[in-house]
């Protein structure tokens, strides 16, 4: 047998491929930028389902609000403008208040309507034995952050000079109450005591300390304010949002607003624009006036975060506007509605007998030249979202 002579032939080696790093680099890059893309999609997703939770809970909570406020509330509590014409504090009064956010006319007294009005808020802890006072759990007490819808300088009797609380600016009804003399020799406490706890203002609504309370959180939170408008009596309800540890059960409602005088309950915020908008002019009405760009914005001012995107407004017309294309910054600009104007037609051929005329914002039916919001902020820096507003007859 002979030996193949290719037997003792050198074999060459296998060797296996690989990567250089020039390659894993490469992969390495598009793999961050796919993860870096599937991430983005999370937050983006989250604020789309928050935007959707708010846009279908909004209504509810307003219609809760409405709901709540007709169990407490009924039309024969409200007063009428010529009540109060020569009261002589101003949050009641009808020339001293009203003349604030637009021209009043004198004949127009006589229709009885008083434009938006805020309640009072209560900033202490109140206990009172007042015999007409609602019962609250045996106690008689009522916390800090509850709205005493009627109220006034001279305050309900009970409740001591030191407890801090805000003017309301409601009229109550001086033909069912008590006359409440202007010189307040016929007590002043003679109007209906009516509360609103911060608890029964939140959504959903539990006493505060019960197992529900804490098993349900509040996720939603509202105010109101209301006016009188062609006799019968209008609420208007702010829903709203609270970013911050105090939303779990414990947010209370303070002023937005400490720098007013008198103080008035900051919720809602009101602001008297610079330039009225005018319903009928030629050009956009969808466009906010003075709103361009590089004009002055000073966010950190509550007067100008009715600006922001996303706002919801009410004007002295009783419509509600959205902020659609808001501002962050003085470089942008200007502010868009989301709905023009709307023109509105004078209730009377005279004008100034007309309903309009009472709240004269302009030279044409429909000008806007007050705005109520919420400030995007408390006056402790817990941040306000505005969710939903809507106007109701009580």
């Amino acid at each position: 047998m002979t030996r193949s002579r290719r037997t003792g032939l050198h074999r060459r080696p296998w060797r296996r491929g690989g990567f250089s790093l020039i390659e894993v680099l490469l992969a390495i890059f598009i793999l961050g930028i796919g993860i870096i893309s599937v991430g983005a999609i999370f937050p983006a997703g989250i604020v789309q389902q928050r935007q959707a939770l708010d846009d279908a809970m909004g209504p509810i909570v307003a219609d809760n609000a409405i709901a709540m406020l007709r169990t407490r509330l009924s039309q024969e509590d409200f007063g009428f403008a010529e009540d109060f014409e020569t009261f002589p504090f101003a949050q009641l009064s009808l020339a001293s208040h009203e003349f604030t956010y637009g021209g009043y006319v004198d004949t127009a007294r006589t229709f009885g309507d008083w434009g938006w009005r805020r309640p009072g808020l209560l900033l202490e802890n109140w206990s009172s034995d007042q015999v007409n006072y609602p019962d609250f759990g045996g106690n008689n007490n009522v916390p800090p952050g509850s709205l005493l819808i009627f109220n006034n300088i001279a305050r309900p009797q009970g409740l001591p000079i030191g407890v801090g609380v805000t003017a309301s600016e409601i009229p109550w009804n001086r033909r069912k109450y008590g006359p409440a003399t202007d010189d307040g020799s016929n007590g002043f406490g003679d109007f209906p005591i009516v509360t609103l706890e911060p608890w029964e203002r939140a959504f959903p609504s539990f006493p505060p300390g019960s197992q529900m309370a804490v098993e349900n959180p509040p996720q939603y939170f509202w105010e109101c304010m209301f006016r009188r408008f062609q006799g019968r009596i209008l609420v208007a309800i702010f829903v709203y949002r609270v970013s911050g540890a105090e939303q779990i059960g414990r947010y209370i409602p303070e002023q937005a607003q400490a720098f007013s005088s008198p103080p008035r309950t900051g919720l809602p915020h009101r602001f008297n624009v610079a330039v009225p908008w005018d319903a009928a002019a030629d050009t956009d009405t969808a466009i906010v006036p003075n709103t361009n760009a590089n004009t002055t914005l000073d966010l950190a001012n509550p007067d100008f975060q009715w600006q922001l995107p996303g706002q919801w407004l009410i004007d002295p017309n009783n419509t509600v506007h959205r902020i659609g294309s808001g501002r962050r910054t003085s470089r942008e600009g200007p502010v868009r509605l989301m709905a023009p104007l709307p023109r509105l037609p004078d209730p009377t051929p005279d004008a100034t007998n007309s309903m309009r005329s009472y709240f004269s914002m302009g030279s044409n039916p429909g000008d806007v030249g007050t705005v109520w919001y919420l400030p995007s902020e408390d006056d402790r820096g817990y941040q306000l979202t505005p969710v939903y507003v809507a106007v109701k007859e009580l």
